[in-house]
């Protein structure tokens, strides 16, 4: 810059300063030259220089700087507890010139970037255990500071799966009801309802859907007829039966002949029948001899034909 007369009262002021480094060269009558140190100018900024000589001087610019370089700083705070969050990383890169600075917070939740070059910047924040924030641009004129905070979500903890969960099938075994057998001496009378065994586990041969009882003269037929085993328990009768099957289809049928027995039983929606003697020890109940009870339990065990209430009592002649 050109030289400058200080004024009657010493003091000197050079206007219209491009910003850089500078030093400041006084004289006086050519002679005694003194010089400052370099320093700096900035936009907007007044710099006050003392010499003790007050001459004619002369400003003179050591360099031409680029635009002074700008701060950004800010605060990274944990969103649900509104404090600041410590660890947290945050990532400050150029779209232009691709640079990256980077910086990670140590104790008070605050970040700042000094020395930046002005220009166009992208800043992002991560942390262990949080949403890493978005992509925020901003835009950095020399000597700002710009002031940038950015709020994280801690990540919410979702229920791991149960990698091996039950399978059905080994559920339905540890709640599987022992098959039904018929009435003995340790088991029970089975019911309406009582899950039927498969009946492929069963022999072809005793596959039967139905039972026709054929009982001596002096069985006298009832509405509540009683099938027994050789020790007297009941095997078919009332309270074998669900209420529905009662009402709609009662205890038993009776039949003077096995084609009519047949012919009931067809009605039914049976075509197989297993056909058994029995004994009559009292009126309206009959008895099975072990061999024909062997017979029906393997038939029942098929088709459960007991509980569907397929059974024809056939009234002897004799």
């Amino acid at each position: 810059m050109g030289p400058l007369l200080t004024g009657a009262n010493g003091k000197y002021s050079f206007g219209f300063v491009q910003p850089g480094q500078y030093v400041l060269v006084v004289s006086k009558d050519g002679a005694d030259v003194k010089t400052t140190e370099q320093f700096d100018v900035e936009i907007g900024a007044t710099v006050p220089r003392a010499i003790e000589i007050g001459v004619k001087g002369h400003l003179f610019r050591t360099r031409t700087d680029e635009p002074s370089k700008g701060v950004i700083t800010g605060s990274i705070i944990d969103s649900a507890a509104r404090a600041p969050l410590n660890g947290a990383t945050v990532t400050l890169r150029n779209p232009d010139t691709n640079a990256v600075l980077q910086t990670v917070i140590a104790d008070s939740g605050t970040y700042q970037f000094a020395g930046v070059d002005p220009g166009p910047y992208f800043i992002r924040a991560e942390s262990p255990g949080y949403v890493s924030s978005d992509s925020y641009r901003l835009s950095l004129a020399g000597g700002q500071t710009l002031h940038a905070s950015l709020f994280l979500k801690e990540v919410q903890q979702v229920p791991v799966p149960n990698p091996n969960p039950p399978k059905p099938v080994e559920e339905a075994r540890q709640q599987q009801v022992p098959p039904f057998s018929i009435p003995s001496s340790t088991t029970q009378t089975k019911r309406v309802g009582d899950p039927p065994t498969n009946p492929a586990s069963v022999p072809s041969a005793v596959a039967h859907d139905s039972l026709i009882v054929t009982v001596p003269a002096s069985f006298r037929p009832s509405i509540s007829p009683k099938l027994l085993d050789r020790s007297g328990r009941v095997i078919y009768g009332e309270k074998t039966l669900s209420p529905w099957i009662l009402v709609t289809r009662g205890v038993a049928h009776y039949a003077s002949s096995t084609a009519a027995a047949r012919s009931i039983l067809k009605s039914l929606g049976a075509n197989d029948p297993l056909q058994l003697n029995a004994a009559t020890p009292r009126t309206s109940t009959a008895q099975l001899s072990d061999a024909d009870l062997a017979q029906l339990q393997q038939a029942d065990q098929a088709t459960s034909l007991l509980s569907k209430g397929h059974v024809v009592f056939v009234i002897s002649a004799r």
